[in-house]
């Protein structure tokens, strides 16, 4: 195995609240099939968010730049385009506050794969979680996505599966944001870069969350047709090469393989 190269995108159906149908109504409007969403948000209040900065991370581009620079999508694109996203300038250290709450969050990760039995794969299966449409590594929970909690580590949207010489093993959770254009909450402050996906075709997206297919001779069987997804944040239940939430999915295998050998003798599984 030579890493995992594919990037998240969500799974089943279901019915969400009025507010996210309004919201979903707006992002049709402005977005329309195959576009891509708006940089800027306004909060509840009418007044725009404050701007945030973006790197393209796949195709790789080093540079950080103003998220309302992000180009438009170019029609035609061959290749899916992942962006991260922080407030914070590049280079930006963590408070010791912001520090705590991330190292907090990945205790809390910790505490309920192994409290759920989710470092399993059946025992995940069993709570209802199952591979997404078009991945074998990334098992969604369709009430968990469809829900209003965001970074809840007793509810998380996604667990991540990798098949290993060691069986199928849990590496992590996939958090999602709970809008189609939220931004997700940084907690960790610069340490939990955020991110999302413009894809180089179509995806039937059900509520804008949720892609379920894709549109074949036609329009969406269910849902409608999107580029972009919901942003999303990895907590990485190993030593991953790049940091606890790294957006990079593929891995060494020897990296994967050590990363997994160490866990193994220092938590048990």
């Amino acid at each position: 195995m030579q890493g995992v190269p594919e990037e998240p995108r969500t799974g089943p159906a279901g019915i969400l609240p009025s507010v996210r149908c309004g919201l979903l109504a707006v992002l049709v409007a402005t977005m329309g099939a195959g576009a891509a969403a708006p940089a800027r948000q306004a909060t509840e209040s009418g007044e725009p968010q404050p701007e945030r900065y973006a790197r393209r991370m796949t195709p790789p581009e080093g540079d950080w730049i103003p998220e309302s620079e992000i180009p438009p999508e170019t029609p035609g694109a061959l290749l899916d385009i992942i962006w991260e996203l922080s407030l914070y300038p590049p280079d930006s250290e963590p408070t010791a506050g912001q520090r705590r709450a991330a190292e907090d969050l990945i205790r809390r990760s910790y505490e309920s794969a192994e409290r759920n039995g989710w470092f399993e794969e059946a025992n995940g299966r069993a709570d209802g979680y199952a591979p997404m449409y078009d991945s074998l590594t990334h098992y969604v929970n369709e009430e968990y996505v469809l829900d209003d909690a965001v970074l809840d580590t007793e509810r998380p949207e996604f667990l991540m599966y990798y098949s290993t010489p060691l069986g199928t093993k849990l590496v992590g959770y996939m958090f999602l944001a709970d809008e189609p254009l939220a931004r997700g909450p940084q907690t960790g402050g610069p340490l939990t870069v955020w991110h999302h996906h413009v894809f180089s075709r179509d995806y039937c997206f059900l509520e804008g969350l949720i892609p379920v297919g894709e549109p074949r001779n036609g329009p969406c069987a269910r849902g409608i047709a999107l580029r972009r997804s919901p942003e999303m944040i990895h907590v990485w239940l190993l030593d991953h090469p790049e940091g606890r939430f790294a957006s990079q999915m593929s891995i060494d295998r020897g990296a994967l393989m050590s990363a997994l050998e160490r866990r193994l003798d220092e938590r048990g599984y």
